[in-house]
């Protein structure tokens, strides 16, 4: 099923079944996939929420509000299985990819899926936050430029010169570097 999922994507669904498991609830649901993509360490995530000037710390807080209404069991079951909501969202995320041409299902994907989840806590979460199509798209333009998920490792390559350097003329047009020494 997650042949087509990049490697950071998988990861992550691996982190949000062991956060259920944590949990002892009794599937894996889409806020433990936004919880394991928020808390992770997916670089092309952090962008996207950067560039939607979202604090993780408050989608944090309000994500670990809803995993704490998700009903629990008191065994702990290491076979834990997707909800319907859940297989929903890879479906969704599965197209969107799709849509954008795109070779492999990323974490930017199931974001633009979640907006379409059936679930009262996962809408509010997307509304409260502008997690919507349109402001999604443009921040993945913005990261992207005209780069495609064509590979495993594809979210993990965005903006990789910003990574490793220093834009000076940026940061002389915003007034941040000294001309005379250069910093």
């Amino acid at each position: 099923m997650f042949d087509n999922f990049t490697n950071s994507t998988q990861e992550m669904i691996y982190n949000a079944q062991a956060k259920a498991v944590e949990n002892h609830n009794t599937m894996i649901e889409p806020a433990h996939i936004l919880y394991a993509m928020v808390t992770g360490s997916i670089e092309s995530v952090d962008m996207l929420l950067k560039e939607l000037k979202i604090s993780t710390n408050l989608l944090n807080s309000d994500i670990a509000n809803v995993l704490n209404n998700i009903a629990k069991t008191q065994e702990i079951n290491e076979k834990i299985y997707f909800s319907k909501n859940c297989l929903s969202l890879f479906e969704l995320a599965s197209n969107k990819a799709k849509e954008l041409k795109d070779k492999y299902v990323s974490s930017e994907h199931i974001l633009l899926a979640l907006e379409e989840i059936k679930d009262p806590d996962i809408e509010r979460i997307v509304n409260k936050y502008g997690l919507n199509k349109d402001n999604i798209l443009k921040a993945m333009k913005s990261i992207r430029g005209g780069k495609k998920v064509d590979s495993k490792n594809a979210d993990e390559d965005y903006k990789i010169i910003e990574k490793f350097s220093i834009d000076l003329t940026k940061l002389a047009k915003e007034g941040k570097l000294d001309p005379v020494i250069g910093r």
